[in-house]
């Protein structure tokens, strides 16, 4: 990020600084470099500025009419494990 964007993204970038204090800066550049040339990697929108490129609209989803929720069936999917309380 240049400084001018920074400075009006403070927000984002305090998020990238953390983000690259977690993951490793080259990881972290390499994916806001490919959302800048529009890859759906990077996408940031503060102070109504945007840059990157935005993730396309999910084409597919789930109401939750649709869904039905089982006893027995823990959260990794493996059934009759209950979770431990």
């Amino acid at each position: 990020m240049s400084k001018p964007l920074r400075d009006s993204m403070a927000g984002v970038a305090a998020f990238i600084d953390e983000c690259r204090a977690v993951f490793g800066a080259e990881i972290i550049n390499e994916q806001i470099r490919k959302g800048m040339h529009g890859s759906p990697t990077f996408y940031a929108c503060e102070n109504g500025i945007e840059v990157g490129t935005k993730m396309p609209e999910a084409k597919k989803f789930i109401t939750a009419d649709k869904m039905s929720i089982q006893p027995g069936v823990n959260f990794s999917g493996t059934k009759g494990q209950k979770r431990k309380k």
